[in-house]
């Protein structure tokens, strides 16, 4: 029974691939063993060669074939892994410009000249940016991640939804929901009463610039002061208030922060040190400037602040300490998803 060199089909799964069977032995002859030895070798035989053969040709494009699919996949995760990090980092750039004094506690000095803009124009912009940002992050496919970048993007998924489902419950007030901003301003345990005393303790004074930058957010302190009084009275107008009880001592936090006197005010702490390469010139002038701002802007600016809670915020308050008694403009009860 003789092998000629031919092709073999290799069944059902493998009938497209066909193995050239040229160079496989023949069997013994016939007359040198009975007919069943000898089919039983020819058998064996062709399915050892033809074996050979296919692990041969089959474990090569197998590799490249696996290799190729690894390799979409990297670039298909290193691609959406790039783009989550640069979310990542826009997100990180607009949290710090928009809370500046918050990248000042941070050690970041490319706002120390800047404070928060509290206007109703400020909230519907970083209103706008969460949303367009949970938009982007939406379409990442977080399978296309590996562990900690997908993780990553379901914590900052969950609190940016968080903060917009607290939006919608203020409906178009000019209140937030949001890390450094809350519906309430100003509390007996958070406000800038505290913050922005903390923010001077942060601050980096090395230099004349830093003294000067810092001059130019004190100069803005009647802008901020007013942002705040305008959120009290929104606050008022809506209902979105904490209860009096929480409030009584309140006024009185502010007394530092009103105080004419620059000795006594906080704000006028970095003005009575300067570093030692400061010439005594520019320790002059800009003490004097610092004791100006103080006296005619940042004291003026906290004392009205103090006011307004003593005379309209105050005696506007509720009784009632429940939170069930705090206005909802929208229901929702459904939690944030955070896939």
């Amino acid at each position: 029974m003789a092998f000629s060199p031919q092709a073999v089909h290799c069944g059902p799964i493998l009938s497209n691939i066909r193995i050239d069977t040229r160079g496989i032995s023949d069997p013994p002859a016939r007359g040198q063993k009975s007919d069943a030895q000898c089919l039983s070798y020819t058998a064996l035989e062709r399915q050892a060669d033809v074996g050979l053969q296919l692990i041969r040709i089959g474990l090569p494009i197998g590799v490249a074939a696996l290799l190729s699919l690894s390799a979409q996949a990297q670039t298909s995760n290193a691609s959406a892994s790039g783009q989550l990090h640069t979310l990542f980092d826009e997100y990180r750039e607009t949290l710090l410009r928009e809370t500046p004094t918050y990248a000042t506690f941070l050690g970041d000095r490319r706002y120390d000249d800047q404070l928060e803009d509290l206007s109703a124009d400020g909230t519907r912009r970083r209103r706008a940016q969460r949303s367009d940002l949970i938009r982007r992050l939406e379409n990442i496919d977080p399978i296309a991640l590996e562990g900690r970048d997908r993780v990553s993007r379901s914590v900052l998924l969950y609190a940016l939804r968080s903060e917009v489902r607290g939006d919608r419950l203020l409906g178009d007030l000019p209140l937030e929901f949001a890390m450094f901003r809350s519906p309430t301003p100003v509390t007996q345990m958070n406000g800038p009463q505290f913050w922005l005393p903390l923010v001077v303790k942060s601050t980096h004074f090395g230099g004349v610039r830093d003294y000067e930058n810092y001059l130019k957010r004190l100069a803005a302190l009647p802008g901020y002061a007013a942002g705040v009084i305008a959120r009290l009275q929104a606050g008022i107008d809506s209902r979105w208030m904490p209860p009096r009880i929480t409030l009584r001592n309140v006024p009185g936090q502010f007394a530092p922060l009103a105080d004419p006197d620059p000795a006594q005010n906080p704000f006028f702490t970095p003005f009575q040190s300067f570093p030692a390469d400061v010439s005594a010139a520019d320790i002059k002038r800009l003490r004097n400037a610092g004791e100006t701002a103080i006296r005619d802007l940042a004291a003026p600016a906290f004392a009205k602040l103090k006011s307004f809670l003593e005379t309209r915020y105050l005696p506007a308050a509720g009784e009632q300490i429940a939170a069930s008694k705090l206005p909802h403009h929208h229901s929702t009860n459904a939690a944030p998803s955070c896939d």
